[in-house]
């Protein structure tokens, strides 16, 4: 009988060891860059809040400015936030008669959004 050589080449493979609670030094940050990188962040988010703020007093600005023009024609505006219409509620009111002038969105699209509320939490009440 042949003897047949079956042996197959040996692969080198990396022998890899991890060790529990050893990191790695090159990848932890050296302190001054962690502060470097909290120093930007802070910067970062005191210039947002500022432009929200400026923002804000704009915004007030505006509808500051809306009231006195509607108040000199006889009318009123109301502002108001309806969560099932995702943003806001504006209303023009006859200052004599009180009645509703012009709503935006329409009331019929208030009423639909506020339907379609009630259905989803019908759907998944029902679901869950």
């Amino acid at each position: 009988m042949d003897a047949i050589n079956s042996s197959k080449p040996v692969q080198n493979k990396p022998n890899l060891s991890l060790s529990a609670g050893a990191a790695s030094p090159s990848n932890t940050p050296a302190p001054a860059q962690v502060a470097s990188n909290f120093s930007e962040i802070t910067s970062n988010n005191k210039k947002s809040v500022d432009t929200l703020m400026s923002n804000r007093q704009e915004v007030e600005n505006a509808l500051a400015e809306l009231r006195k023009l509607a108040d000199n024609s006889g009318r009123s505006l109301g502002f108001s936030k309806d969560p099932a219409v995702s943003g806001p509620v504006i209303t023009v009111t006859d200052n004599n008669t009180g009645k509703v002038v012009r709503q935006i969105p329409v009331e019929v699209v208030v009423r639909v959004a506020h339907s379609i509320e009630k259905m989803k939490g019908l759907l998944f009440d029902k679901v869950l």
